[in-house]
């Protein structure tokens, strides 16, 4: 199907369903009434009693909800639920007799018990619905990529397509109805703007209130905006009414686990000895962490570009949740750099090392004795550009000003000759540039190979390397960033640690 067909086909998709609603198809599921209010009533005491030491079972709780809610295929293809209640039991035992209201934490337990006691019955409703309608005519949208994976594993055998929501938005082939597993909050306003097919049904749990629609942000503002009605079926068992009504129309990071971060230990704005750096702790796929500096770029994966244009240098203020990171394991890549480069320059690199740290001490000796002010006011007198960066040119990543004409004025402002620190400096530029270019062609071939899938799957690959220096290269996806800074050793950037802080998350 080409382009144009494919987007007429989206057109007549839209009509049909302004002219006929998406269908809701609610599903009566008691064992997931009682976890979700069991949850909701554990998020609401530790938000008002300050419980933060349960904060770690909110999110494995948490993380069992989304798991049952979205990836609702039968416990014999479901490893996970099994894994995360075993968590929870053993992290309520912890704790049970360490708070006063342990009649909450005892309803958690049962709970997860009854979870373990039987398929999720909107599992079998989406099975029955997709053969129904005949599996080839049924497309499944899943919340997420990992969801989507799980999905895949159980209803492929039955010839049931299952695909994320950016493959939703790219699928040419033809289907009659598509049905989306979660709330319609789980979902881009796409799926609905968009559709790939002419009918559209969620599946939900019935005691997930907030069943709004979700439209294209400008669609607000627009004149005779697109109204999409909804049409409810419900399905299993009557639930009783509660006795008092749960949270709704919260913000979808409420229904997710969230990050558990410790509390700063140093504050941006006091001093920073010269071994240690601020720094952002980023949780990774695969249970790992590293800290993260302010500097200006780090090495990403782009999963979707051809072999060949997939290993890029992004900025680190553009880093975010989904990114893949390209990291090297045991060490900063700073220091397999620099050592690659200084084999490479031989017997002339003792004499790079010594006049770099020359001129570098000199400059870490003005800036001790002088304000910041002054240093600035006296470098801009000599007519360099960035007198600004001044304080970070004593770096031992920074090998010396971007200009040459920087770098000289430096150096007769420190009184330092000018030869041989300026060959050296631009011999160890010339000969860095060199190696990155290297390890970066070495790289694109190691990732070339390296299977993609498995990386979008799990989040995480150890990705095979021969040049003597980078052995351990890992990819991991971004999982969340801390908002604030710390004070840790500079040895610690960059470098991946293993870390279950962030084992929900995923």
């Amino acid at each position: 199907m080409n382009r144009i067909a494919n987007l007429n086909d989206r057109y007549t998709a839209q009509e049909s369903l302004i002219r006929t609603g998406v269908e809701m198809i609610l599903v009566n599921d008691p064992i997931g009434e009682s976890l979700n209010r069991t949850v909701c009533k554990l998020s609401r005491s530790i938000r008002e009693h300050e419980l933060n030491a349960l904060e770690e079972i909110e999110s494995a709780a948490k993380a069992l909800l989304w798991r049952y809610v979205t990836r609702p295929q039968p416990l014999s293809h479901n490893q996970g639920i099994d894994e995360i209640c075993r968590a929870i039991q053993q992290q309520v035992a912890h704790f049970k007799n360490k708070i006063q209201d342990r009649a909450l934490l005892t309803d958690l337990t049962e709970s997860v018990k009854q979870i373990g006691l039987g398929d999720p019955l909107t599992g079998r409703v989406l099975l029955e619905s997709c053969q129904e309608v005949g599996a080839k005519n049924a497309v499944v949208v899943a919340a997420s990529r990992p969801a989507t994976q799980d999905l895949r594993t159980w209803l492929e055998p039955y010839g049931i397509a299952v695909v994320t929501q950016s493959e939703l938005a790219r699928l040419n082939a033809h289907f009659e109805i598509t049905y989306a597993v979660g709330p319609p909050k789980f979902f881009g306003s796409s799926v609905v703007t968009s559709p790939a097919t002419n009918e559209l049904s969620y599946l939900l749990p019935s005691w997930f209130k907030d069943r709004s629609i979700p439209l294209s942000a400008i669609s607000a503002h627009s004149e005779g905006k697109i109204q999409i009605r909804s049409r409810l079926y419900s399905v299993g068992p009557a639930l009783e009414v509660a006795a008092k009504p749960l949270e709704e129309n919260l913000e979808l990071e409420s229904y997710l686990p969230q990050p558990i971060w410790s509390r700063p230990r140093g504050a941006t704005t006091e001093h920073v000895e010269e071994d240690r750096a601020q720094a952002r702790k980023i949780y990774l796929s695969g249970e790992f962490s590293i800290w993260l500096d302010d500097g200006e770029r780090i090495r990403t994966i782009e999963i979707g570009n051809p072999p060949g244009e997939r290993v890029s240098y992004t900025n680190v203020g553009s880093i975010k949740r989904g990114t893949f990171l390209l990291l090297r394991q045991g060490v900063s890549e700073y220091g397999a750099l620099a050592d690659a480069s200084k084999k490479a320059l031989g017997n002339l690199a003792r004499e790079i090392e010594f006049t770099q740290s020359n001129w570098k001490q000199a400059l870490g000796k003005k800036i001790n004795e002088h304000s910041k002010t002054y240093i600035i006011k006296q470098l801009e007198m000599e007519g360099i550009a960035t007198p600004n960066r001044a304080f970070a040119w004593v770096e031992k990543d920074l090998i010396c000003p971007q200009k040459k004409s920087d770098f000289l004025a430096l150096l007769r402002w420190l009184q330092v000759p000018v030869e041989p620190t300026l060959s050296n400096a631009m011999a160890l530029r010339r000969q860095t540039y060199k190696t990155r270019n290297d390890i970066h062609r070495q790289l694109e071939k190691s990732i070339a190979n390296a299977d993609m899938n498995h990386l979008e799957r799990n989040g995480f690959l150890q990705v095979g390397y021969e040049t003597e220096g980078f052995r351990g290269i890992l990819a991991t996806r971004v999982l969340a960033i801390s908002p604030d800074h710390e004070i840790v050793p500079k040895s610690n950037l960059r470098v991946p640690s293993s870390d279950r802080s962030a084992r929900w998350l995923e």
